[in-house]
Parts: structure tokens; sequence; C-alpha cells
């Protein structure tokens, strides 16, 4: 058995009882749930890189930040977020992309993935999913 353990995909906020509990390592998502504007995904993604990174260090775990747009809170000036993204990803401040947009079946995060190289958290819909499942698959084969 491992005497560790990663936690691949959090929103989480207990960070100290992860620790406590053996986690070394956690993957960042972005996600904020009620964001209507796209400066408000811009803080968060500069909230997880200056507090949260830190934060988790102090504490014992690394911290590994992924940024994007969650497919279910998509701003309307989600464009002014792709610079961002990018930036952030030549900078090293992430090391993904996540939760790649594809609630409708969108592979824009997905193509910017690709073009960095990086991993991507992919989010795939409640329900009925199998077309997009497949989708994904397809477009994973792309890459």
């Amino acid at each position: 058995m491992n005497d560790c353990y990663i936690d691949s995909h959090t929103h989480a906020r207990d960070f100290e009882l992860m620790a406590l509990a053996g986690v070394k390592d956690v993957v960042l998502c972005s996600f904020v749930p009620v964001a209507r504007y796209a400066e408000t995904l811009i803080d968060h993604f500069t909230e997880t890189d200056e507090i949260h990174r830190p934060r988790l260090n102090d504490i014992g775990l690394k911290a590994h930040v992924f940024v994007g747009v969650h497919p279910r809170c998509i701003p309307k000036e989600w464009r002014k977020i792709l610079p961002v993204i990018e930036e952030y990803l030549e900078s090293g401040k992430a090391v993904g992309i996540c939760e790649v947009g594809l609630e409708k079946a969108s592979d824009l995060e997905l193509k910017l993935a690709k073009e960095y190289d990086v991993p991507v958290i992919v989010h795939t819909p409640m329900g009925n999913c199998v077309n997009i499942v497949n989708k994904v698959l397809s477009l994973a084969e792309e890459c």
C-alpha cells in the first residue's frame, strides 16, 4: 500500500484534514458556480495561485493548479478568460486545464490543452451522456 495519497480533482477547502489523512499532492480545480463575469473567474485564478497554493504548501500539500471555464458556469464574456488561461500555462502558474467544457460537447479548451501539451480534467454532464463521452474519447485519441 502507498504511504501517500494524491487527490487529482478537488474543489475542497478542508485541506488540513486531507494532509492529516496522508494526502501529499492536490490538483486545485478552478470553479466558481455562480460566475457571471469573466473577471470573477480571473480573480479566482489569482486567489488559487496567490492564496491557496502557498497555504497548502505551508501545511505540507503540494498544489497543482488547473485553470479553465467550468461548463456549468460560463460567463457571457468568456473569451476574456482565454488569454489569462494561456498566461497561466505559459508562466507555469497552472499545469493543466479543468474542467474541459464538454457539457454541450464544445472542445475549445481541449484544443487549448493540446496546444500547450498539458493535462486536462474532463467534465461530463450528469444523466445520459453517452454521446458526449464518445466525443471525449474521440478527441482524446486525436491528441
